[in-house]
């Protein structure tokens, strides 16, 4: 007796749908520093925008960002160092002499917004004395923040033109500031400030973002932010780097996306094609076999994942350079790669 397409189109759905489950890998999520650091935000504006996290406690672990060190920042990792803090962390030998503040000595390193609704939060390593004399030095004054003291530079988003804060481009990035016994907040602005310090109805709590967390899993880094509105297939794109261990543990990535509704499917069998190792990279067309030893598709709740082996000897931050460089919406099979190199 022939199959109908209706029976046929379901056997196909239960088929996928047990592939994925086989396929998903979780890396012991739910009470990862990721979890953590998304769970202290405020869940609403800034961070919805953008959510950065990076642990430079595991990676001065491993080894990869070590003071000691010649070159201090393992050059495979240097995309990789940046996560959380961004070009504070570039900037770490000025700060330290700045503002006492020595970006790789510390634990974790949250960033929420896109400029100038920013707030960089760094926590552990931070000595609260030694930090908050060095910016009432630089004329910091003492200012209030939804009942949180702290101390303000400037005015809210103001171009702080002092010398010793422009020249290394810190034009309104301290603007606001609150330190704490182990931890430094900073804003160009109060409002996007209190966001860093609340959690009332946090980032993990948001619609999707725990499955976007137990999809990253224990990450040294990530990067979260939604997909641009011509992305139709993707709402939220994720791209991490999972901890690897020790420093020759497997180097692998992970790239999670939140469909949009009804395009899970969709976004699956487009991981399951582009991300193929015989695939062509979107910006390069090189095979991505150059760039990843294995590749593997699966779900984990709503978000779609892919997780990525870094091939041996190559620069870590596949998944952050594909999402920095505007490839994720080929990968997520929006649209096709044009001669620009942007969809």
């Amino acid at each position: 007796m022939p199959i109908s397409r209706r029976t046929a189109t379901a056997a196909a759905a239960v088929l996928a749908v047990a592939l994925t489950a086989c396929s998903s890998d979780s890396n012991g999520a739910g009470s990862t520093e990721l979890a953590k650091a998304m769970s202290s935000v405020n869940g609403a504006g800034a961070a919805k925008t953008e959510f950065q996290f990076g642990d430079m406690k595991r990676l001065r672990e491993l080894g990869i960002a070590d003071p000691k060190a010649k070159p201090v920042i393992d050059a495979r990792w240097q995309l990789v160092v940046s996560y959380g803090a961004g070009r504070f962390t570039s900037l770490s030998i000025g700060l330290s002499k700045l503002i006492a503040l020595d970006i790789l000595a510390t634990d974790t390193m949250v960033t929420i917004g896109t400029p100038p609704n920013t707030a960089v939060r760094i926590s552990g390593g931070v000595e609260k004395t030694a930090v908050t004399a060095k910016l009432k030095a630089l004329g910091a004054k003492p200012r209030t923040f939804g009942g949180t003291s702290g101390l303000s530079l400037a005015p809210d988003n103001a171009i702080n033109r002092m010398p010793a804060l422009a020249n290394p481009g810190l034009l309104n990035d301290l603007n606001q500031v609150v330190v704490d016994d182990d931890s430094m907040t900073m804003s160009p602005n109060g409002a996007t400030l209190q966001q860093a310090l609340g959690n009332r109805s946090s980032l993990l709590d948001a619609d999707g973002y725990r499955d976007l967390a137990d999809c990253l899993g224990d990450v040294i880094g990530a990067d979260i932010r939604p997909a641009p509105p011509s992305d139709r297939n993707a709402a939220v794109y994720a791209v991490g780097v999972r901890d690897p261990g020790t420093k020759a543990g497997p180097d692998r990535e992970v790239v999670c996306v939140l469909p949009r509704k009804g395009n899970s499917g969709a976004v699956h069998a487009a991981f399951a094609k582009n991300l193929a190792l015989s695939a062509p990279d979107p910006i390069t067309r090189a095979p991505i076999s150059q760039y990843l030893a294995k590749s593997k598709v699966g779900s984990i709740g709503e978000a779609v994942q892919a997780v990525l082996t870094a091939k041996s000897k190559t620069p870590i931050g596949y998944a952050l350079g594909s999402l920095l460089r505007g490839a994720l919406p080929v990968l997520d099979g929006s649209c096709q790669p044009k001669p620009t190199r942007r969809c």
